[in-house]
């Protein structure tokens, strides 16, 4: 079993040349193929990974200024978030 310690580590390797990284980092959230509304994707994240919504949508308003979780769970996106 593994223990959080606190440590943070770090790599420091370049990546090998075989992974698959973002090419245009500025237009990652247009690529071919991939159509979905904010809300849809919010939807997803959701069902997909609860705990890790649940955290960040329960994040007090005030704190973080932007949080697309939160206003996904209290219904003020309205399709609006932006990209």
């Amino acid at each position: 079993m593994y223990q959080y310690d606190g440590t943070v580590k770090r790599i420091v390797e370049p990546l090998p040349s075989y992974w698959n990284w973002l090419k245009d980092e500025d237009h990652f959230a247009f690529n071919a193929g991939v159509n979905l509304l904010p809300r849809e994707l919010m939807d997803i994240f959701q069902k997909t990974q609860p705990d890790f919504y649940s955290a960040l949508a329960h994040l007090p308003k005030e704190k973080p200024k932007f949080n697309p979780a939160g206003q996904h769970l209290r219904g003020e996106d309205d399709n609006r978030i932006p990209i």
